[in-house]
């Protein structure tokens, strides 16, 4: 990597945060897979008969925490814990944990629940027990929890909590719970069940940003959350994304508009596999949402314009090729500042762009109504020709004369 190309990395992404993340994510992971092959060795030298009554007694204790989460003395549950434990070690798995969101206790129960607990002492047990769990193999696909209309599993609970942040107005109400959170995200979302996001039903990174809430106290640790999806190749964007609302745009420019330009990063070694998997998934409704949270502000318009000006970028040029009815709409809404960073690394293609007419970007100015002519300098400025004549052999100086606007027309001589 060149010093300019480094210099650039570092404006525009949390690089060191990010490696530093992805050194916790292959020790967690490792850590993780370690304890499980324990357990699975275990567990193969057991005959069946004894692993059934192993994993109801597993399924027998577990259920005790649906009273003891209500009201739970950390004694009464540190006694499940330590049930949990010798079964665990023992060979028992969770699999017998109940699916259904209205029946018997079960592992997104547990976590949603954590909220209530306001015990420290309580939430470290209780986090112990989610982990153990989770090594022991409850099915954190299916396993749900009522939620109003229907039952979410544990990703999505802990997703949801952790996009509130902290505060009155959250679930969360201090950053010791806010804590404890994330360590249980980390176990579920590097887990050996969830490394491969397409059997699951609903995406991570997805919910999390649908549900962002400003938490300044927060803060940190949720952009930790952004960079742990995008170490683990997870994009926002999933094909086959049954719940997915493009607008988060509008969630992320509130809380911080410098989550846009992580989650639209510039090209990088470190970050192939997300970056893979966001050329796959990008669209023109994608295209769409992005531009109109930007344009939404004077704040999202600067911030598009530096941003995306610091050097090529993939999007842009994805935006050329692929939805360049995007960059006329901008000419026609006199969007300046957004049309920069296209002139400003794409100047060649940006003057070969256009519409089913055959009119340039000059030639759809000049049939704008509204004032533009800060638009219309940009476009010269970028050596724009305004003898280039479209499908009717038309150029866009005849354009202006022809539709009396003798104000454009000075621009042009």
């Amino acid at each position: 990597m060149t010093g300019q190309n480094q210099h650039v990395m570092e404006l525009a992404f949390p690089i060191e945060s990010f490696l530093q993340i992805k050194e916790d994510v292959i020790s967690n992971r490792e850590n993780l897979e370690k304890e499980k092959s324990v357990w699975l060795s275990v567990r193969k030298l057991a005959t069946e008969e004894d692993l059934n009554l192993l994993d109801e007694q597993f399924k027998t204790e577990f259920e005790k925490l649906g009273s003891l989460f209500l009201n739970p003395p950390s004694t009464e549950l540190q006694n499940v814990l330590v049930s949990l434990q010798v079964l665990v070690q023992k060979g028992a798995s969770a699999k017998r944990l109940g699916n259904d969101e209205l029946g018997n206790y079960n592992l997104a129960m547990a976590i949603k629940n954590i909220p209530i607990i306001t015990s420290k002492a309580s939430l470290e047990i209780a986090c112990e027990i989610i982990r153990i769990t989770i090594i022991a193999e409850a099915d954190l696909n299916s396993q749900k929890a009522y939620a109003g209309n229907g039952g979410s599993n544990s990703i999505e609970w802990i997703c949801l909590y952790l996009a509130a942040g902290v505060g009155n107005e959250s679930y969360i109400h201090n950053m010791d719970h806010y804590e404890y959170c994330y360590k249980i995200f980390c176990w579920i979302i590097e887990s050996e069940i969830l490394k491969n996001t397409s059997i699951y039903k609903f995406n991570p990174f997805s919910i999390f940003i649908i549900n962002l809430r400003n938490s300044p106290e927060a803060l940190d640790l949720q952009e930790k959350i952004i960079l742990r999806m995008i170490c683990l190749g997870i994009s926002p964007f999933p094909h086959e994304e049954i719940y997915q609302s493009l607008s988060f745009f509008n969630r992320i420019a509130p809380v911080n508009l410098k989550w846009i330009g992580i989650l639209f990063p510039y090209e990088n070694d470190y970050i192939k596999p997300y970056l893979k998997a966001m050329k796959m998934s990008i669209n023109e409704e994608i295209v769409t949402g992005l531009i109109n949270s930007c344009t939404s502000s004077n704040t999202g318009r600067k911030y598009f314009k530096v941003f995306f000006s610091l050097h090529a970028h993939w999007l842009l040029e994805f935006i050329i090729e692929s939805v360049p009815e995007t960059i006329f709409s901008l000419v026609r809404r006199n969007e300046k500042d957004l049309l920069v960073p296209f002139l400003k690394n794409f100047q060649p293609a940006m003057r070969n762009l256009r519409d089913k007419k055959g009119n340039t970007l000059l030639h759809q100015a000049m049939l704008c109504r509204g004032l533009i002519e800060n638009t219309i300098q940009l476009l010269l400025q970028a050596k724009f020709s305004f003898h280039v004549i479209n499908k009717d052999g038309i150029t866009p100086l005849e354009l202006a004369l022809k539709n009396n606007r003798t104000d454009l027309t000075r621009l042009l001589k």
